[in-house]
């Protein structure tokens, strides 16, 4: 059986052979012999069992400290036997350290439905992310087809693609990863909230979208005040991103209807239209990928259940030159 350290648990390495396990209710010191300590200080964070530990140290060690762990209530159980042995196995160990029950985490992720509104440089990375994360339902927005210079950074793409329809190409991608997967096309551009509401109609209803997520630059604010807008009405979850070349962001992460009316207030002003990093004419793969991934973190995070993350409520600029990343607004 696997286990790991409970969320809010954490290790303090002591002097000579001791370190501290510090739970929200419990501590314990335990005697670990310093050539030993780093490995297994590294196993339980990361989630371990007692056949592990005995590798890292000796079996009658292993034991004792997983006694002394279980009679503190400072561990769990993660990874069950369902999912041990397939494609989710990483996923689940990943989310039993956000989530109290990973499983369901899983289960939510299973059952969402994510529109993703561009598919771009950003929005093909956060579907091969979420599909890779369990998600099996989309409906795929753009009316794009596919172009040669589009494959340096559009990675669901082939050169076989180029000239197809871009919602066509993802399609085949998804099934490619997920057999199970259900996927509804709209090949549309998003030009009024009347518009995108005939869009959404047309997305498949079992189950119903429970996300948007928008990948889409153009046209700048006016795409994300619809979707708001629309997300608003529906009380839906939306996200939101941007890249250029020295920065990007993404966010904000809005769940409530008060954080989406300040998100609408912030477009319409002056300070919204300079938030976002200038369209240009260049890009490329690590850029795009970088944002992306870190967009499709924190969905994903939002869907399993995981209360807080980087981009809850809140626009976060990535530096490219030097990998900072701040908070810049927040909708709170």
């Amino acid at each position: 059986m696997r286990f790991s350290l409970k969320p809010g648990t954490y290790i303090l390495v002591g002097a000579e052979d001791f370190i501290y396990v510090i739970g929200k209710s419990a501590k314990l010191k335990i005697r670990i012999p310093v050539k030993y300590r780093q490995r297994v200080v590294r196993l339980l964070v990361s989630g371990t069992s007692v056949a592990s530990l005995s590798r890292a140290t000796d079996a009658v060690s292993a034991k004792t400290l997983y006694d002394m762990l279980q009679a503190k209530s400072l561990i769990r159980a993660v990874c069950p036997a369902a999912k041990e042995g397939t494609s989710l196995e990483k996923t689940e160990i990943y989310f039993s350290q956000y989530c109290d029950s990973p499983v369901i985490g899983l289960e939510r992720l299973a059952s969402a439905h994510v529109a993703v509104v561009g598919l771009g440089g950003i929005g093909c990375v956060l579907v091969e992310q979420l599909v890779a994360c369990g998600v099996k339902n989309f409906t795929c927005i753009d009316f794009d087809r596919v172009s040669i210079t589009n494959l340096n950074r559009q990675f669901c793409f082939t050169p076989e693609s180029v000239g197809r329809r871009k919602t066509y190409e993802i399609k085949k991608y998804i099934m490619s990863r997920s057999s199970q997967a259900k996927v509804s096309l709209v090949d549309s551009k998003i030009t009024s909230l009347p518009k995108f509401s005939s869009i959404m109609a047309k997305a498949h209803t079992i189950p119903p979208v429970n996300f948007v997520a928008c990948c889409a630059d153009l046209p700048r604010n006016r795409i994300n005040s619809i979707i708001t807008a629309y997300c608003l009405e529906k009380d839906l979850p939306c996200s939101f991103c941007g890249v250029g070349i020295y920065d990007g962001i993404f966010g904000p992460l809005l769940r409530s209807g008060d954080e989406k009316r300040r998100y609408l207030g912030f477009l319409d002003d002056a300070e919204g239209a300079k938030m976002f990093p200038a369209v240009t004419s260049g890009s490329i793969g690590f850029t795009n990928s970088l944002i992306a991934i870190l967009f499709a973190k924190d969905i994903a995070m939002s869907i399993a259940g995981v209360p807080e993350f980087k981009s809850r409520a809140a626009i976060v600029n990535v530096d490219f030159d030097d990998l900072s990343a701040a908070t810049v607004k927040s909708f709170r």
